[in-house]
């Protein structure tokens, strides 16, 4: 409380330093992140947030009704969707808008960590630390060189002002001031429904630094736990629609041991983020697995941090605080109930991060050595030397996410088992005419998941041009038996028979293709191909008209089926 009538009283001196510590800090965070302005939109979700979405083209009211009313990307997040929207708007498809909107979001996420803190505590130091901290941490940069993960830093942004709001109320209780914390956290939930952990943080924050927790502040929070519980059944229902939610295929022990081990892994990246990785394959999916002393291990670390800070918490109730915020928030990205396929992402430690590093910085800050005035230098010293190192790691970190190639790259090299990365950067090779670097990626995504029939179809493609036909032919089937209602798939096996000169073999599966599709102007094409392979040129011509009929501009076809027709003449 004493922070808060700090705040509110302050003096021109005290508001022009902050003034000037909040621009030092802008222009730090503008600055660690600045390769990212120059980024181009990745496959990874971009396409579905922003270059192939029709709907963020027109900001509308068709638009702002889509919005609400819309489970695409299996997610219920309308204001994230409206932000896009604004975005073409101003910039329509030039990635360095939405680039720039992200960075500034994140930029005055890291101001407000600072402002909301010390108008919290009054603890000036403390707070530009943990903002700093915060906002030049490699581990962010995923949520804001990301296109697709502006859900990120501008459900965080309305997170910090329900926090200030949450603060102005404490000092002001009315009505008016509750409603805008309602209002604010209402606007987060419809940015990212993952926020839905920050009733509980307030009342973290009534146990320390407001020092008022009781049951009153308990009941406090119910209208905003009812908000949470709605918007969570509706996050779930969008999920389940998209086919995110994957419950039934990994055991619930599995889960809960990799909460454990991601948590712990959290902890060691936010020490040393040497191995970030845009995509951490999950130990029951794409392996390694996990072995019980690891899992023992984790569980005993945390176990143990727990007990600590309890112990602590008396003397020091900022430990609980901060420990109870990384691990409350991080719950709903954990993975006991698992969305997509991924053991952990450096994203989810978005706003979980704010506890962790609120623990470290004023339990340093604590420490006895700090008393003298030449130790209190050294610190300052010590903490311009971090910020640095910091800024530099995730300018280094941001270039990872510039384009398509040298995302997918870094993802293969760091996490080898990743299908996702290995199929994404065989189809990037691809597109750059890299045919036999292609060939090699997606032939391990294949190995990695070979239920998937189209990383097969694209391998046997890569071999089809290859003039491996043979090899072509054994992947084209494994792709139509994984797939069998794909009329594409069965008439490119049919194809490559052809090539083979193996006419017979081949009426097969392109038979197959004009059954499933019979207006298959290609597939009726080929199949005529392969009745005249055979002399049969009545069949031909039947199926060359054919090919007609269902495309009349179809000229190959137009021009086999009067040279055909002069066969049969002679």
């Amino acid at each position: 409380m004493q922070g808060l009538s700090r705040l509110n009283v302050g003096s021109m001196t005290q508001k022009s330093k902050l003034t000037a510590a909040s621009l030092a800090l802008a222009l730090l965070v503008m600055i660690a992140f600045y390769p990212g302005l120059a980024g181009e939109f990745v496959s990874w979700d971009d396409p579905v947030y922003v270059t192939a979405n029709i709907h963020v083209k027109d900001f509308s009211w068709d638009t702002v009704t889509w919005a609400f009313t819309s489970f695409d990307a299996a997610n219920w997040h309308p204001l994230t969707w409206l932000s896009l929207a604004l975005d073409h708007r101003l910039y329509g498809l030039n990635p360095f808008g939405y680039h720039l909107t992200s960075l500034l979001i994140h930029t005055a996420n890291a101001v407000l960590v600072f402002l909301v803190l010390f108008g919290l505590t009054g603890a000036f130091w403390q707070s530009l630390g943990v903002a700093i901290l915060f906002g030049l941490h490699p581990l962010r940069v995923e949520s804001v060189a990301w296109v697709a993960e502006r859900k990120d830093v501008l459900s965080a942004f309305f997170w910090l002002l329900t926090m200030a709001a949450y603060a102005r109320y404490v000092r002001v209780k009315s009505l008016n001031s509750y409603v805008l914390v309602a209002l604010a956290f209402t606007m987060g939930l419809l940015s990212k429904p993952v926020i839905v952990t920050l009733p509980a943080a307030l009342l973290l924050l009534d146990y320390w630094p407001l020092r008022r927790l009781s049951w009153r502040t308990v009941l406090e929070k119910l209208p905003l736990a009812a908000l949470s519980a709605a918007c969570m059944a509706l996050v779930f229902a969008a999920q389940r629609s998209g086919g995110a939610v994957q419950i039934d295929p990994i055991p619930l022990l599995d889960r809960v041991a990799n909460s454990l081990a991601a948590c712990v892994q959290y902890l060691e990246l936010t020490f040393w983020p040497q191995a970030l990785s845009p995509w951490y394959a999950h130990p029951a999916l794409e392996g390694p697995a996990l072995s019980h002393w690891q899992v023992l291990g984790a569980a005993t670390l945390l176990a143990g941090i727990t007990a600590f800070v309890l112990f602590r918490g008396r003397l020091k109730p900022y430990l609980p605080v901060g420990w109870f915020w990384f691990l409350g928030t991080l719950v709903p990205m954990i993975g006991l109930v698992q969305v997509g396929r991924q053991g952990m992402a450096d994203r989810y430690t978005y706003i979980p991060h704010i506890g962790l590093f609120l623990l470290l910085v004023w339990g340093i800050s604590g420490l006895p050595v700090w008393k003298s005035r030449r130790a209190r230098v050294v610190g300052a010293v010590m903490t311009v030397g971090l910020a640095l190192v910091l800024t530099s790691l995730t300018w280094r970190q941001t270039t990872v996410w510039s384009n398509n190639l040298a995302l997918w790259s870094y993802t293969a090299e760091r996490s080898p088992n990743a299908f996702i990365a290995h199929q994404a950067l065989g189809l990037e090779l691809q597109r750059r005419r890299r045919y036999d670097e292609a060939l090699i990626s997606l032939q391990r995504a294949s190995t990695i998941r070979p239920e998937i029939a189209s990383v097969h179809f694209n391998v046997a493609t890569l071999l089809d041009r290859n003039g491996q036909f043979e090899a072509a032919v054994v992947r084209y089937r494994e792709a139509a038996a994984l797939l069998p209602d794909s009329a594409g798939y069965h008439n490119r096996l049919g194809v490559t028979l052809l090539r083979l000169g193996r006419p017979r073999e081949a009426r097969e599966p392109i038979e197959r293709a004009i059954a499933l599709n019979p207006g298959y102007a290609e597939a009726h094409y080929n199949l005529g191909h392969a009745w005249l392979a055979e002399s049969m040129l009545e069949e031909a011509v039947k199926e060359f008209r054919a090919a007609l009929r269902a495309k009349p501009t179809f000229a190959a076809a137009r021009q086999q089926l009067e040279k055909t027709l002069r066969m049969l003449e002679k």
